[in-house]
């Protein structure tokens, strides 16, 4: 697995995911970079859609969320 590069919202994580109501289905992680917080969600919400403006990053949480159906990376404009 690569190394992810850590980014300072990376600590904030654990605030936000603890923050999800236990009856939350969906999740939105905009401006998603490579996929960390989509991931950590994701363990959480049964669906989650990562969009990121940068193709490379979007490309690279694709790689990192994996076969995981119900996670969905998209490249806004």
């Amino acid at each position: 697995m690569e190394t992810e590069l850590w980014i300072h919202n990376v600590r904030h994580h654990p605030v936000v995911v603890g923050a999800i109501p236990r009856i939350a289905v969906r999740a939105l992680d905009v401006g998603c970079g490579q996929g960390a917080l989509a991931r950590r969600l994701r363990a959480v919400v049964p669906k989650v859609a990562a969009i990121d403006l940068d193709p490379t990053s979007i490309d690279l949480a694709r790689g990192r969320c994996g076969e995981r159906a119900s996670t969905t990376c998209s490249a806004t404009s």
